[in-house]
């Protein structure tokens, strides 16, 4: 069973961390575009001058958000993942990874709706959030490209089925991924402790080549 997600900070609520998390709900409820400082300090229930005492703008709250959780999910399981020879047990590995966060950390769902919808959905203005960075201040790569060269290398070595394209493959697999997501942003917290999550073996099955 994958390690639950552990991040010191986020053990230890604080009114910059309960900040953070407002802005995170705000985000994923009317768009980085839409969302203002003025959406973030209501939900967080704190004023203009204590938003601003820890954060420039939104632009920041939302880079120091991701780049914080980015870092804290790729640590948990890339090694692991890195290791595996082979690509069919790597998807399950993440898909394992992903489904026990879901389930165990309650702003997970959040963190991944929204990293993933930065991939997807832009304004006619064409403008994204600032995409999460690594250590070195690369930009990490948006999901649609991680998948797409993991099935592309996954179909070369003869384990996913080369019927549809790699990104063809990568766009279900995050839609299947980002439908299970959803569900836990969207329904209550009740509600969301008994929702059962996909088959993980039933979607592997999706993109496996069959045998003769």
């Amino acid at each position: 069973m994958p390690k639950k997600v552990s991040d010191n900070r986020l053990k230890k609520p604080s009114t910059k961390l309960k900040i953070e998390r407002s802005a995170l709900k705000v985000f994923c409820e009317k768009g980085y575009d839409s969302a203002t400082v003025d959406d973030i300090c209501k939900k967080a229930g704190c004023s203009h001058g204590l938003f601003y005492h820890y954060f420039k703008n939104k632009k920041e709250v939302f880079k120091e958000m991701m780049n914080l959780k980015s870092d804290t999910l790729s640590s948990s399981i890339n090694k692991r993942v890195s290791d595996e020879p082979s690509y069919l047990n790597k998807l399950k590995l993440l898909l394992e990874s992903m489904f026990y966060s879901l389930k165990h950390d309650e702003n997970h769902p959040y963190f991944f709706y929204l990293f993933v919808s930065r991939s997807f959905h832009f304004k006619e203005n064409g403008k994204y959030p600032p995409p999460p960075k690594d250590s070195d201040g690369k930009v990490k790569k948006p999901p649609i490209e991680i998948f797409t060269e993991l099935f592309e290398k996954g179909q070369k070595a003869g384990e996913f089925t080369d019927k549809y394209s790699p990104a063809d493959c990568a766009r279900l697999f995050i839609s299947i991924v980002t439908g299970a997501t959803l569900g836990y942003v969207i329904a209550p917290k009740e509600i969301a402790k008994n929702m059962h999550l996909p088959n993980v073996d039933f979607i592997l099955n999706i993109f496996k080549k069959e045998e003769n």
